[in-house]
């Protein structure tokens, strides 16, 4: 004879993790982030965010076959850290290691423009320089109000309210 059949079980094969997760901060309130998939059977991604790098929230889910998604609206010169993991309706694979980024800083613009004669073939431009995150001032000149010449670079200092000038 046959015995009763046994109770019915079901099974689940492990989704493969993305990797290569890649956070680059494009702007001063966007992340992009970037990984590899790695699984043929997930129907998208989770893409957690942290601003402690300990609690993780589900930012989003993106469809399968896509590998990375533009995080916008964030705050200047904060630190954000990233995972991910695919998902299907059996569950979701392990995360990916997490990444950091820091978005960009953002540059003051110079104040208090003034032209002044120096001589009568020169003028002295000064203004006030705002910002600390500045890596220098591009001087440019025009003869019509509608093309830009480059005169020179002037490497900036570290400080904030002081006047810069220029001879030209």
């Amino acid at each position: 004879g046959q015995s009763d059949f046994t109770a019915a079980v079901s099974g689940k094969t492990q989704l493969a993790p993305p990797t290569a997760l890649i956070a680059l901060a494009t702007s001063h309130t966007t992340v992009d982030v970037s990984w590899t998939d790695n699984s043929s059977e997930e129907t998208g991604f989770e893409v957690y965010r942290s601003t402690n790098g300990a609690s993780y929230t589900l930012l989003t889910t993106v469809l399968t076959g896509t590998t990375s998604y533009a995080d916008s609206g964030l705050t200047t010169n904060a630190l954000y850290w990233y995972k991910v993991r695919a998902v299907n309706s059996l569950g979701h694979s392990d995360f990916t290691g997490a990444v950091s980024v820091k978005t960009l800083q953002t540059i003051e613009i110079p104040e208090d423009l003034v032209v002044s004669t120096s001589t009568s073939s020169s003028i002295t431009l000064s203004w006030v320089d705002k910002s600390t995150t500045e890596s220098g001032f591009e001087i440019y000149r025009s003869l019509n109000g509608t093309t830009y010449t480059l005169l020179a670079t002037i490497v900036a200092d570290a400080q904030e309210n002081d006047t810069e000038t220029y001879v030209d």
